[in-house]
């Protein structure tokens, strides 16, 4: 059995090691800016950037949040996509167009600094408290789930990883439908899938507007359930959103019985 100075000892090597190892890898953060504010900018990363220029900008609601949230967010997103796989041209292009709107920086390449910063076993420590928020939190998991789709991989440890982050944020399964609802509908493009009932059209314009603005009769669509209702004030916005944590929160209150 170790005494008490030898178990110390072991425990500032260690410490030691891994403030070496912490330190290697900011090393290596610099040297990616570094590289991609260099010589060799024009790259894959280019081209992507170029495509995406002539592509509508999306507003998406990350864009609000501060830089360290958007850094988390982004690093969460993208261990989503290297998960068992490299990162596809058009996981990149997905990615790229989000950040076409970030006055901090509109460049992909910028964030990839954080790639690693977040693995499978560290991801709930590392989410801020603004991901804890109904529409930034649904926004998430919508975005990890189109990533899934997109990857070329196996998809049963990126969902896996979804499902932990879903449970974590205490979304009920009905929103959790919901969301892959949407993401389909994102994915495919097709207005087939589009939600029938006039309140949930508003809902998802409220959440998930930013993308489905794109898709042809959608706007016709939101017009449509707007002029069957009467519009609706922030108050009555606050009140849906409400009752959707409610349910949530019935949810998981509920797994902890489980």
């Amino acid at each position: 059995m170790k005494t008490i100075a030898e178990m110390q000892h072991e425990i500032r090597s260690i410490r030691d090691v891994l403030t070496s190892l912490d330190n290697r890898l900011n090393d290596l953060d610099k040297e990616l800016l570094n590289h991609k504010d260099g010589a060799n900018d024009h790259s894959e990363y280019q081209r992507i950037y170029e495509i995406a220029k002539s592509m509508p900008v999306i507003k998406h609601p990350l864009m609000e949040e501060k830089l360290e949230v958007k850094n988390n967010y982004f690093a969460i997103l993208l261990m989503i996509a290297v998960l068992d796989d490299s990162i596809s041209d058009e996981q990149l292009l997905f990615l790229q167009r989000i950040v076409m709107a970030d006055s901090d920086n509109d460049r992909i390449d910028y964030y990839l600094g954080n790639l690693g910063t977040i693995q499978e076993y560290n991801v709930l420590l590392k989410m801020n408290n603004a991901m804890k928020k109904i529409r930034l939190g649904e926004s998430l998991i919508l975005d990890m789930m189109i990533l899934t789709n997109l990857s070329h991989g196996d998809k049963r440890n990126r969902f896996k990883i979804i499902a932990n982050i879903a449970c974590f944020l205490g979304k009920s399964k009905d929103s959790l439908r919901k969301v892959a609802r949407v993401a389909r509908v994102v994915l495919q493009q097709d207005k087939s899938h589009f939600p029938e009932k006039e309140q949930e059209v508003l809902y998802w314009n409220s959440y998930f507007g930013y993308y489905l603005r794109e898709i042809k009769g959608w706007n016709d669509c939101v017009e449509l359930a707007r002029s069957n209702n009467k519009p609706l004030s922030e108050k009555d916005m606050e009140n849906i959103r409400q009752m959707h944590k409610n349910d949530e929160d019935e949810w998981h209150e509920s797994l902890k019985t489980m």
